[in-house]
């Protein structure tokens, strides 16, 4: 080979070699341009809660404001004048002589795109900024005055973020700017992962030189050497994998990341992005989250102990998890302690202190409050509007939501008490005593909806996510035994009509015995839940004692296809068949299609659609759909209110009359459901302002799953019902009672004699008259004597 062949080889491998330098160059230049500004600027969907109104002549108590402001990070102060108030504090004044007491928030102001903006405040009636003052007594706001004597109608809160969807798993991340993490709790990370961060371009030379010897000593790979940058490239863009490619591309990747940010934006990423552990199927990122989620406090509130154990998880949030590892735990943080104290973050006296804090985290479960299960219900809405997996999970959507974050958090705690009382209980009843894991067999599902507007408040789609994400409200379709009912005797009052011609009323009466249902040439038979018969009854009492006899008997007299009817009109969407056992709930449907079928009942007859979504925007503040609603009258308004006040009497003389037992005594509608085998319990009930599904229930069907259900005998007042009371009771706490108002012409009040089904004219006297509702239609044609 000549001399001059050797120089034009050399020379175009050094153009080739240049060529792809520059395009690696720009290849990783635009990965990092595109994905990682992309995970600055557009995170994975971000779920928002709802919006909290809080509104003139609005029932709230005390103690839920006050709870709501705190969830938002809002401060209590005393003794400040009001108009010194700083964004975020609130502060409660005495009563004055008509025991109005004074409220003071001063309002952030709302971090919202423009267009969400203008969705939620439209009416310039609504203060969103500045130092408001509130007047409450009993329950209720009197008035809202801004600055200089203004006044509103309404005030706002900002949406809580509840949870950011991406491909791998659902992320709990609460992304703060830099200005609002402790400068303590900064320095003690950046001091213990790395120390000269403000000093190098991206890489550390002498931070690699340590991991490359340690490397070489222990003849593998055991040392990553890696600075912030290289974390933060590390996280957002290359594999968990080691190998020396990755670390090189990663090297590379870094020193770019520098020339194009600033350090301040790149540890303001790394500190809301970095892993700070896992609860179940929950990744806990980024300091703001990981406070809340291991001490249930906010940035601001930890102590420098709490900060130091936060900086100490970053290098192995399983390793030194508090949880599991306690003392591993305490060890790590008492070295980022003495690192705080060499390097001058704090002072003798504070670390002193601080190390004699004794390490206090809350349960790790608190994640559960960030509605999961809700979360399932939103990408599915999504899913359904026509958007693809890929748009969801990795376009940066921002979703506002229905979810009432306080709702959810008490749903969480009454589903999870009610099926450990259960368990509880069936241990005692073993004749071998059982461990917990081995009775751990009952699930639960739990839906609020506020039935004025359809909107989904809270869902539980099992007892915890954490040992299983399958979303019971979503996939599950179970009978839904006499939760049935209500729309057979909706029929039977719409179309129905006694030996006289008269439609049927609250007062109707039928016979309570043995009843054959003949059709098809086949016979139904079917038997009441006690095997006793009671005689005459009237259909209030038998839809409120749920007395199966009757219903079938009902059903066939209007006959099941008008059932079938009246089903779908309500907004079960599960094909029904026109058969006789469809009169005691022997079909399967999901709890989303009866709690909507419930909704319009509790609206007397409007059917309304069941949303968790109110508006969605995709990552440029552009909107991509928001939820218009539906609403339709689907059912008559007077048999519809004549039916929920018959409901009412399921909570006075039948199967959910126990509730006051358990402290439940507002005025209520709703109806238990129970399957023949026990494998199901269902309550679905309303008041004016909320409505709620309780199931709990088995998922297995095994020969030991079949002997706990006979043991434990799960009824809907058994099982569901108790949940649903502590649901609620929770919910209304502080309230004034509310009674349902209903329509001034759908029905009236009459009075009737329970004898003879008439009405009680001057000569019908004594306790066999009662007032009952009535339609216009349903009202009896003969008086009592007649």
């Amino acid at each position: 080979m000549t001399f001059r062949k050797i120089v034009i080889g050399s020379v175009l491998g050094a153009i080739c070699g240049a060529i792809s330098l520059v395009a690696g160059y720009f290849y990783l230049a635009d990965e990092i341009d595109t994905k990682f500004r992309e995970s600055i600027d557009a995170v994975p969907t971000r779920v928002y809660s709802r919006m909290q109104w809080i509104g003139v002549g609005g029932v709230i108590a005390l103690e839920d404001l006050e709870a709501r402001l705190r969830e938002r990070d809002y401060r209590p102060v005393s003794g400040v004048d009001p108009a010194l108030l700083k964004p975020g504090q609130f502060m409660i004044g005495e009563s004055d002589s008509d025991e109005w007491r004074h409220f003071h928030v001063s309002l952030r102001t709302l971090d919202l795109p423009p267009l969400a903006e203008q969705f939620f405040f439209s009416d310039p009636a609504v203060a969103k900024e500045g130092v408001i003052e509130l007047l409450w007594r009993g329950g209720t706001v009197g008035e809202i005055r801004g600055e200089e004597g203004k006044t509103y109608r309404a005030f706002g809160l900002e949406p809580l973020l509840v949870a950011q969807l991406s491909a791998s798993n659902i992320e709990a991340r609460r992304n703060v700017p830099l200005a609002d993490i402790p400068h303590t709790l900064l320095k003690a990370i950046v001091l213990t992962e790395d120390q000269r961060f403000l000093e190098h371009v991206g890489f550390d030379p002498r931070g690699l030189a340590r991991s490359m010897w340690a490397n070489l000593r222990a003849g593998r790979y055991v040392q990553g050497g890696g600075t912030i940058t290289m974390q933060l490239i590390r996280n957002v863009h290359l594999t968990r994998r080691k190998s020396i490619v990755r670390k090189l591309k990663e090297i590379v990747m870094a020193v770019m990341l520098e020339f194009r940010f600033s350090k301040d934006e790149i540890l303001e990423k790394y500190l809301n992005e970095v892993y700070f552990g896992q609860s179940g199927n929950i990744a806990i990122h980024g300091v703001s989250e990981a406070a809340k989620f291991y001490f249930d406090k906010s940035l601001a509130e930890l102590s420098v102990a709490e900060q130091a154990m936060l900086a100490g998880l970053v290098r192995g949030p399983f390793y030194y998890s508090p949880f599991k590892h306690p003392e591993r735990a305490k060890q790590r943080q008492d070295l980022v302690l003495l690192n705080m104290r060499d390097h001058g973050v704090i002072t003798e006296k504070e670390y002193a202190r601080a190390a004699r804090e004794s390490l206090r985290v809350v349960k790790a479960a608190s994640v559960q409050d960030r509605a999961p299960y809700f979360s399932d219900l939103v990408r599915n809405e999504l899913i359904r509007h026509g958007l693809s997996e890929e748009e969801i999970l990795g376009g940066g959507l921002r979703v506002y939501s229905t979810l009432d974050p306080r709702l959810q958090r008490i749903a969480d705690k009454a589903v999870g008490q009610g099926v450990d009382r259960l368990e509880k209980e069936l241990r005692a009843r073993l004749a071998r005593k059982k461990s917990e894991d081995e009775t751990r067999m009952l699930q639960g599902a739990f839906l609020s909806v506020d039935p004025r507007t359809g909107h989904i408040l809270a869902a539980v789609g099992g007892r915890s996510y954490e040992e299983s994400n399958y979303n019971r409200l979503l996939l599950m379709k179970r009978e839904v035994g006499s939760t049935m009912k209500p729309f057979v005797y909706l029929a039977a009052l719409m179309h129905g009509r006694d030996e006289r011609g008269d439609r049927y009323n609250s007062i109707s009466k039928f016979e309570d015995e043995p009843f054959t249902w003949k059709y098809d040439d086949k016979e139904w038979t079917p038997r009441n839940y006690e095997e006793e018969f009671t005689g005459t009854v009237t259909l209030r009492r038998a839809l409120a004692a749920s007395i199966n006899t009757v219903a079938a008997q009902v059903a066939s007299r209007v006959g099941p296809q008008k059932v079938v009817d009246v089903a779908k009109a309500a907004g079960v969407e599960t094909r029904l068949d026109p058969l006789p056992s469809l009169a005691l709930g022997a079909v399967s449907l999901g709890p989303l299609e009866v709690a909507a079928a419930y909704t319009t009942l509790a609206n007397w007859g409007l059917r309304k659609e069941l949303t968790p979504i109110l508006l969605v925007l995709d990552e440029e503040g552009k909107e991509v759909f928001r939820f218009s609603p539906r609403e339709e009258q689907t059912l008559p308004e007077p048999e519809t209110v004549n039916l929920v006040d018959i409901l009412r009497s399921v909570f006075t003389e039948g199967s959910a009359r126990f509730a006051k037992d358990w402290g439940w005594t507002r005025p209520s509608a709703g109806k238990t459901g129970t399957t023949n085998d026990f494998r199901d319990s269902w309550f679905v009930g309303f008041t004016p302002r909320l409505l709620a599904l309780s199931w709990v229930g088995f998922d297995r069907d095994d020969d030991l799953v079949t002997k706990h259900r006979k043991l434990l005998k799960l009824t809907g007042a058994v099982g569901a019902l108790p949940v649903w009371i502590e649901f609620m009771k929770a919910a209304h706490a502080g309230l004034p009672v509310e009674d349902f108002a209903y329509p001034g012409d759908a029905v009236r009040r009459v009075k009737v004699d329970l004898v003879t089904g008439g009405v009680a004219g001057h000569r019908c006297t004594g306790p066999a008259v009662v007032e009952d509702v009535v339609t216009d239609d349903n009202i009896p044609r003969h008086e009592c004597g007649e």
